[in-house]
């Protein structure tokens, strides 16, 4: 198919998928089964008519069965004694009942025409529909064999019909068709998303890879095999000629943070700035750099309170001298001068931030220039495989498959009666030295309906539950996402080596917690897998043995009416036995849809009609295949 027409111009591809809601098959009849019916067409020619107050009584003879025929028309208007006229033959269309050896029908309906296959459709007519043939489609370049295949569901013969029936849904092979001009026309408007810019500054390869050799020799560790090999993509990434996009995506504890010092490192002496999603996540990064970065590359901190420097001369006009620039998204309220010679753009956790933010970031570093800046974004919650082969038609992916400390985590499932297992684990940890992370769904009962949660569940609130927590235990710490202080707690909580930490989900986004060993999630059935996942990965961190407790109010020893409840346990049961934040991906993708991926607006909901990001990857394949074949033919 062609890879140089608008949108428009694909019309008829589009009108395609806007398939028939039924077929009519107006084929005769043959004679039902005694006391049966069967729905179809029919030729009748009219012997008599008798008008009653009920109904209008038609005796009729059909020529192709040679038998006689009863019609009964209630709620007659005066035109049916003139379309129902003795001596004629009509083609009719209606259920004939055998009723006693007596063939009769029930108000049927004139048509035009015998043996053919009617689609039906909702709404209005479209005269459009007329051009859904394989010679217009094939004009398009749709190959053959499925432009007729499409052709069939529009302009369908007695085959068709009969395996329409049998499944009640559209055959196969035309339900392939339409899902591979579906995918397509999906991957063909993300394609004209994907406009190639020429880049701020190409760097030299030997340069870069003399950079990188003398930051890598300086580190007290190796680089696992899937960090050199995003760190590998971006340096090929960096000495073309070409803007590179490109998303870096890892597990949880990855090792992301050390692919983002190695680019900072091999681009030196050019300028880099980086947005994170949380103040105490940016200072984080901070930390990092100055502990290993080369201390002639000056870098800065900037958040919604401070600026902050290890040269203490850089600070006075720190942003304006900064080699690698960290901040939150109080970068984009900064002069515009600022960002005026920045090589590199990126963003950790980019996921955590909305697409007008991340075009923002992107269009300030690029303002009044056709260069453009090098495009990274770094994120620990995995897409599903069929996601990334999607989203692919416009932007690179590396994927960092292993970790740097191998996970030693053991996930279970508690009740309410289970959960004195989880006071004697957690005792038994803090007396070790550990910490404890304990999260709840709600901040107050309050929010329940607002954060669409039963308010029936029946889950204490974070603020109902602190209370036994602040009574029992010492040194507890509480925070959620809209305490004004959550960053300075969570440092204190971090610095202190505090005991137990109460929250909400805000403490998913890339929180290092280096003592955590356990967590806890109370109403774990209302969180997404990737939420749970996420949760889950704040402990282990560093190699050590961590223990991930799921609780829930459902019911784990009873047979369930509930389907709901059913699945939700299901659902536990597969996530506690996973551990790969991309099988997780995988697992979560079969109990939501794939959301919305051309407008970035990655939530649950359907997107395609047909095809089924779940399981036509193989269409999917092919498809991304063709547009390649076809931007190659173009290029030559």
């Amino acid at each position: 198919m062609p890879l140089d027409k608008k949108p428009s111009e694909l019309s008829l591809l589009y009108l395609a998928l806007d398939v028939p809601k039924r077929y009519i098959s107006t084929f005769e009849v043959t004679k039902p089964a005694y006391n049966s019916s069967s729905i179809g067409a029919f030729s009748a020619t009219i012997l008599s008519l008798r008008d009653s107050r009920k109904f209008l009584f038609i005796e009729a003879y059909l020529a192709k069965l040679d038998l006689p025929l009863t019609i009964y028309i209630f709620n007659h208007k005066p035109f049916h004694k003139s379309t129902f006229k003795v001596g004629s033959t009509l083609s009719l269309y209606g259920r004939v009942e055998n009723k006693l050896g007596h063939l009769q029908v029930s108000n049927p309906k004139p048509i035009k025409a015998l043996d053919s296959i009617i689609p039906i459709f909702n709404g209005k007519k479209n005269d459009a529909r007329e051009n859904l043939n394989a010679f217009n489609l094939e004009r398009l370049g749709l190959d053959s064999k499925r432009a007729h295949l499409i052709e069939e569901i529009y302009k369908p013969n007695l085959a068709f019909f009969k395996a329409y029936e049998a499944s009640g849904t559209i055959p196969k092979p035309n339900m392939d068709a339409l899902k591979y001009v579906e995918i397509w026309l999906y991957l063909y408007r993300l394609s004209l998303k994907k406009r190639d810019f020429k880049a701020k500054t190409t760097f030299l390869l030997t340069a870069s890879a003399k950079n990188l050799k003398a930051f890598l020799s300086s580190l007290p560790f190796s680089l696992t095999s899937g960090q050199m090999g995003a760190i590998k993509d971006v340096q090929l990434d960096l000495a073309s000629p070409l803007q590179a996009r490109r998303i870096i995506m890892g597990d949880v504890g990855c090792g992301k943070t050390m692919v983002i010092l190695s680019i900072v490192a091999m681009s030196f002496p050019k300028r880099v700035l980086l947005m994170a999603p949380t103040t105490i996540l940016a200072t984080q990064l901070y930390n990092e750099a100055i502990k290993f970065l080369p201390s002639d590359i000056q870098v800065v901190l900037k958040t919604s309170q401070q600026v902050s420097s290890r040269d203490v001369f850089l600070f006075e006009d720190s942003l304006a001298n900064a080699h690698f620039v960290i901040g939150t998204q109080a970068l984009l309220f900064l002069e515009d001068e600022v960002f005026k010679d920045f090589s590199i753009v990126m963003s950790d956790e980019q996921h955590r931030f909305g697409t007008k933010q991340r075009s923002k970031l992107e269009a300030l570093t690029s303002q009044k220039s056709t260069l453009k800046s090098h495009i990274f974004q770094f994120s620990a919650t995995p897409i599903p495989r069929t996601m990334a082969m999607i989203k692919s038609s416009y932007i690179k992916f590396s994927f960092i498959r292993d970790l740097p400390f191998k996970k030693d985590i053991t996930t279970s499932i508690v009740d309410t009666k289970g959960f004195p297992k989880v006071l004697e684990t957690i005792k038994q940890e803090l007396a070790k030295g550990h910490q404890v992370a304990i999260i709840y769904p709600l901040v107050q009962k309050s929010e329940a309906k607002s954060e669409g949660f039963n308010t029936r569940s029946n889950y204490l609130s974070l603020e109902e539950a602190k209370e036994y927590w602040l009574k029992n235990f010492e040194h507890v710490y509480v925070t959620h996402g809209k305490d004004k202080e959550k960053d300075s707690i969570l440092e204190q909580f971090r610095e202190t080596k505090g005991a137990i930490l109460l929250a909400t989900t805000m403490v998913e986004v890339g929180l290092s917690l280096p003592l955590l060993s356990v967590v806890v999630i109370m109403g774990a059935e209302l969180l997404g897998l990737a939420s749970l996942h996420q949760l889950r990965g704040r402990v282990s961190r560093n190699g050590l043995k961590g223990y991930c407790f799921l609780c829930t109010k459902l019911d784990t020893n009873s047979n369930m009416e509930s389907n709901s409840q059913k699945e939700a346990l299901t659902r536990l049961e597969r996530f506690a036995k996973t551990l790969s934040g991309f099988d997780i991906a995988e697992l979560d993708l079969e109990y939501r849809s794939s959301g919305d991926l051309i407008d970035g607006v990655e939530q649950s909901g359907d997107e395609f009609k047909f095809f089924n990001i779940k399981r036509d990857s193989d269409i999917l394949q092919e498809a991304l295949s063709d547009i390649e074949s076809l931007r190659q033919e173009k290029s030559v």
